[in-house]
């Protein structure tokens, strides 16, 4: 059939004729085919289903679009979706997560649903680095390692040791910004950003008579009487002086923080603070 077509029957006998009710008979509903399964990233635009071109019937249409969770690969609970009753839909781009869809035709007293289609929406990874913003002294590195992703890119590349991968190093010239671009396993893509902040060294402690100096003293020497036979010059912030045997810069020992009778030569060093 292509049309809505009405039958009965008649019977006939001699000359008695009986005729049957009516049945009426309409052609199902074709041509309601939706499209497939989508996954996108979220933030990304959903590609629009339909339109359908449905045929059979009674030749006049109307549509319901129905939505149902994901239950474990298969949809779960259907319902309306609201105001979505023409031949297409664009579903939602958001939140992240997985829906399916369907659309029910009408025509008459005859309906049919589409096959159902599935739209994942995949989460964007969170980048960033596992220790924040650092700061560092001038002609030391640091290691900075994103987290987040699966795959890293570094912008801009000045001073990092590579462009890519989770880790770098970092050997600053200046202060700078980098923004590092991860992409997960589904393939997601998002950015976060991390500062790299240089710390100048403060002015080189000099005596205040020669670079060496021999001094004797009775008794224990305090740490500040040896500061104050130091100067330096004028810095940004703050400095603080410690007393070393070594001169190993920077120092792997403890401080000295009171220097005794023994003999011996000391290193002073200062710090921003």
């Amino acid at each position: 059939l292509t049309s809505k077509t009405w039958f009965r029957r008649r019977a006939t006998v001699g000359s008695c004729t009986d005729v049957s009710a009516s049945t009426t008979l309409t052609p199902a509903i074709l041509g309601n085919e939706i499209g497939g399964d989508q996954t996108i990233c979220l933030g990304a635009s959903t590609t629009q289903f339909g339109p359908v071109t449905p045929s059979g019937g009674e030749g006049t249409y109307t549509y319901q679009w129905e939505t149902a969770p994901d239950n474990s690969g298969s949809p779960g609970t259907w319902g309306n979706v609201s105001l979505a009753t023409s031949s297409s839909y664009a579903p939602p781009a958001s939140p992240a997560g997985t829906n399916w869809y369907r659309l029910r035709v009408t025509s008459g007293s005859c309906n049919t649903t589409s096959n159902q289609s599935k739209v994942t929406i995949n989460a964007l990874p969170t980048i960033s680095t596992s220790g924040g913003n650092v700061s560092v002294c001038q002609g030391l590195t640091t290691t900075l390692t994103a987290t987040g992703g699966v795959s890293y890119t570094w912008s801009p590349s000045t001073d990092l040791n590579v462009a890519a991968g989770e880790k770098v190093i970092a050997t600053p010239t200046a202060t700078r910004t980098y923004t590092i671009t991860g992409t997960n396993a589904n393939g997601c893509t998002n950015t976060g950003s991390v500062t790299v902040t240089l710390n100048t060294l403060p002015t080189t402690p000099t005596s205040n008579g020669t670079s060496t100096s021999n001094q004797c003293y009775s008794g224990s020497v305090p740490s500040t009487n040896l500061n104050t036979t130091f100067i330096s010059g004028t810095v940004s912030s703050p400095l603080e002086y410690q007393w070393f045997t070594e001169s190993t810069n920077p120092p792997v020992s403890a401080p000295v923080t009171n220097p005794t009778t023994t003999a011996g030569t000391y290193y002073a060093f200062t710090k921003n603070t």
